[in-house]
């Protein structure tokens, strides 16, 4: 009976010390998730610019200028040619 008793209270502290060690949490589990937010903040640069627009902010544009630049981004991008790569270990 005694056999018993001991092995079931090591078995509980077992368990406790177990489930205790899951418990704790680092430094980096703490911080968890915040470096999103700090990114997040860090790309607003002005979080009441919708609310309060520029006055100079240009709200016009030179139409032929306009459509050369929209043209020049449609149209394909040339293939480049590269030398051939060759690998050989053995150097010759």
């Amino acid at each position: 009976m005694r056999t018993l008793t001991i092995i079931f209270a090591s078995a509980a502290a077992f368990a406790l010390l177990s489930i205790s060690g899951c418990e704790t949490k680092t430094g980096t589990e703490r911080d968890y998730g915040n470096s999103v937010s700090l990114m997040i903040q860090s790309q607003t640069a002005d979080a009441n610019a919708a609310m309060l627009p520029d006055p100079n902010a240009i709200d016009s544009g030179d139409g032929e200028r306009l459509n050369h630049v929209i043209e020049s981004y449609r149209q394909p991008v040339p293939e480049q040619t590269r030398p051939e790569i060759v690998s050989n270990p053995f150097g010759q």
